[in-house]
């Protein structure tokens, strides 16, 4: 998302920045106004996206707490057969392997992205390279827009993988469920 060179003036889209510098200086401004705003809430919803992938995680995981903990009762019973001992450990390992896939979708999720924002050097060359009235406001206009367009494509990926750890974290919910169910029928 390289707006601007050090020379605006050359650049492809000076055209553009210099139909927006034509607006009169209120509708700029209100145009940045809104764009910033659209900026913010892109990252409001990526704060919301990553809460709930963090979420379905750690309700994922005290599921499994839970159930380990009721498991590893029965397994301990002197009631409890080998052949019901090794459908315990079978359906433990199961629950072990689907916690651990839900916990590296979740980093898979949670890595970091590159997303440019409207960088000091570059307000700096417009600032410099920009003799005309209003062309800084209209290259910030412009790097805005760009800066939102890269967030929402980055907070739709963010949702599919929301999505995706929402359904690991399901799959082992119901694994855990299973193993639970397991262990407290042997008990009986």
């Amino acid at each position: 998302m390289n707006l601007a060179p050090t020379n605006p003036v050359g650049h492809p889209r000076a055209q553009e920045a210099e139909a927006i510098a034509k607006q009169s200086r209120e509708d700029i401004d209100n145009a940045l106004a809104v764009l910033r705003e659209r900026v913010d809430q892109e990252f409001q919803r990526t704060e919301r996206l990553d809460n709930k992938s963090r979420q379905a995680f750690a309700v994922a995981a005290g599921f499994f707490a839970l159930t380990q903990a009721a498991a590893f009762g029965s397994f301990g019973e002197s009631a409890v057969d080998s052949r019901e001992r090794f459908w315990l450990l079978v359906a433990a390992v199961l629950a072990v392997a689907a916690l651990v896939y839900t916990a590296i979708v979740l980093e898979q999720a949670e890595r970091l992205r590159n997303e440019g924002a409207v960088g000091l050097e570059r307000v700096l060359s417009w600032c410099v390279g920009s003799p005309k009235e209003k062309m800084l406001t209209a290259w910030l206009v412009l790097a805005h827009h760009d800066a939102a367009l890269v967030r929402v494509e980055s907070n739709n990926a963010r949702a599919r993988q929301a999505k995706a750890v929402k359904s690991a974290a399901g799959f082992t919910l119901a694994l855990c469920g299973t193993e639970l169910i397991l262990a407290l029928a042997v008990r009986m």
